[in-house]
């Protein structure tokens, strides 16, 4: 449930997306592997949401090293972390704000599925 995937180069690879769980990301190295034997350069996140970060578990155990915005890992936490995050409705609030405020069909939809997962 994330549109991972990789890029191989002729010295080196570099994951994309972290998945939903270690097993995704451990899916996507086996993919990897089957096609190229390159050094794996890094993992990159392009967001924080859980859908693309819970994998990342998977990457710390193989020594990868995960590449992300600096604003990643904290978001993660502040969202996701236990005890740590905003009050619930609080965040229900601000993602039907977004919904409100889309200016398009697209960032509408999108700020949906943000609200549902």
């Amino acid at each position: 449930m994330s549109n991972g995937g990789f890029i191989i180069g002729t010295d080196a690879a570099l994951l994309i997306e972290g998945f939903r769980t270690p097993a995704g990301a451990s899916f996507q190295h086996t993919a990897l592997r089957q096609v190229s034997a390159v050094p794996i350069r890094a993992a990159l996140d392009t967001h924080y949401h859980f859908d693309h970060t819970l994998g990342n578990a998977f990457y710390g155990t193989q020594g990868i090293p995960i590449w992300a915005h600096e604003k990643t890992a904290p978001l993660m936490v502040n969202v996701y972390g236990p005890g740590s995050g905003p009050v619930r409705n609080e965040m229900i609030a601000a993602f039907e704000k977004r919904i409100t405020d889309a200016t398009n069909e697209a960032t509408r939809e999108h700020a949906k599925g943000d609200l549902t997962r």
